[in-house]
């Protein structure tokens, strides 16, 4: 969809000069919009706004970023789902040495991961089928990595063995991965939900009702964080680069969209000119 995305700057409309041509920017995927229900219109999620698959862009000016210099273009490409794993974690409120599941290790996971480090928590856990994806959870920080197919994660996480994990963040988004999560937390866990599972699901609501659970749905982030994300990445605190696991053209879009549903692939960087 080209939602996220590096851009150089190639003309600024009246009142936008300061952004000359071929300043390296990037923005929220929105454009500014008062006649929208919102204010704001996504960019990327329809041909009638483009994203970052079309050769021009059109950008709302008081929404851009400068990229901070000797900051990869690959790298800038992430700032958006960087800028979902700092608001998943700010808004879990995470405590410093906290114990911490994951419950997927998909890119959203990966950016989790990246902040629940950064932000002080203690052990985490990613749970996560795909070995490639495992390999690249412990690569990124994570202390311990499992397979939910072999492994007892229910075990690793029981309150009753004195190593419970008061915080989980979902971030698989399939039918049942909430309700799993419900039956792993301990007695007064938090659940943050940022997997957007696509279909209808269905939970037990008297497991949360026992265990006084607290679920937390999150979307997206705010401007603010998406300019602290820009920076963390621009200063190297938060390093995402080993997602990257490919880097195409735009003759190879479709096929790789295709291959998508292997599980081994991290993110995939287009870059329209070669």
């Amino acid at each position: 969809m080209g939602h996220e995305f590096v851009a150089e700057v190639a003309a600024a409309g009246l009142g936008a000069e300061q952004w000359r041509p071929g300043m390296r920017v990037t923005s929220m995927p929105v454009l500014i919009d008062p006649a929208a229900p919102r204010g704001v219109r996504a960019i990327g999620y329809s041909a009638g706004i483009p994203g970052g698959y079309g050769e021009y862009v059109l950008l709302s000016a008081p929404l851009l970023l400068p990229v901070p210099e000797g900051l990869p273009d690959d790298v800038a490409a992430l700032t958006e789902p960087c800028a979902v794993g700092l608001h998943a974690v700010r808004t879990s409120g995470l405590q410093r040495g906290e114990r911490v599941l994951i419950m997927g290790a998909g890119p959203i996971g990966l950016m989790t991961l990246l902040w629940a480090k950064r932000e002080g928590a203690g052990t985490v856990i990613v749970s996560e089928p795909s070995a490639a994806r495992r390999e690249m959870a412990a690569r990124l920080g994570a202390d311990t990595v499992v397979d939910p197919r072999t492994s007892d994660l229910r075990a690793m996480v029981d309150e009753q063995r004195g190593s419970p994990c008061g915080l989980i963040f979902e971030c698989v988004g399939v039918a049942g991965t909430l309700q799993e999560a419900m039956e792993l937390a301990p007695r007064g866990g938090r659940i943050v939900v940022v997997g957007a599972c696509m279909t209808e699901d269905r939970t037990w609501p008297l497991v949360g009702i026992m265990k006084e659970l607290s679920l937390r749905f999150v979307l997206g982030y705010t401007p603010e964080e998406f300019a602290e994300a820009l920076q963390a990445l621009g200063a190297g605190v938060i390093d995402p680069s080993p997602m990257i696991t490919k880097r195409i053209g735009l003759e190879e879009l479709a096929t790789t969209f295709r291959n998508l549903a292997d599980p081994a692939e991290g993110k995939v960087v287009v870059r329209p000119n070669g």
